[in-house]
């Protein structure tokens, strides 16, 4: 083995000044710096948050009301319904009810539906009332004074209602 020349050794030397500065330059930054692995994991858990807050409170409720409206899901629940005649079950009818679903009225076909729409100041004392479990597809969530158009099936012991645009 042949001994190094001069400038191997200064070569040597400068790699290794150079990895001691290296040292004690990364001594002296900041504490999140000297981690940068886990800055960088962190940097994307936080964007990660930061899309899932998005979506969680901007994309998904939009979605909804959407999917709601258009008709997709279903709202049940316990309705006085006015019914002209007898009803069979499967059998449709065209039925209409307030803006906030309060009662739903069902004539036969042909029928007008005030002839059967409750008296006011007595919901009960109709004897054409009965109370059903009603589904309705559509937005149930509108103006007591605007009237809805629907669509309805009479199960064995429930009805189903889809809107009607």
């Amino acid at each position: 083995m042949s001994e190094p020349d001069e400038t191997e050794l200064q070569t040597d030397r400068e790699l290794w000044n150079i990895a001691n500065r290296a040292q004690r330059k990364q001594a002296d930054l900041p504490l999140w710096y000297t981690g940068f692995p886990l800055f960088v994991i962190v940097c994307r858990f936080a964007g990660f948050a930061i899309l899932a807050a998005w979506l969680a409170w901007g994309i998904i409720p939009a979605g909804w009301r959407y999917v709601n409206r258009a008709g997709w899901i279903e709202h049940t629940q316990i309705t006085t319904v006015y019914m002209d005649g007898n009803w069979l079950t499967g059998e449709y009818r065209t039925c209409e009810t307030p803006g906030n679903v309060s009662f739903l009225s069902c004539p036969k076909a042909g029928d007008d539906p005030e002839t059967i729409t409750p008296n006011p100041k007595c919901i009960y004392c109709d004897a054409n009332a009965r109370s059903f479990s009603v589904g309705f597809y559509g937005d149930i969530t509108g103006k007591p004074e605007d009237t809805s158009h629907w669509q309805c099936k009479r199960e064995t012991d429930s009805i189903t209602c889809r809107a009607v645009q």
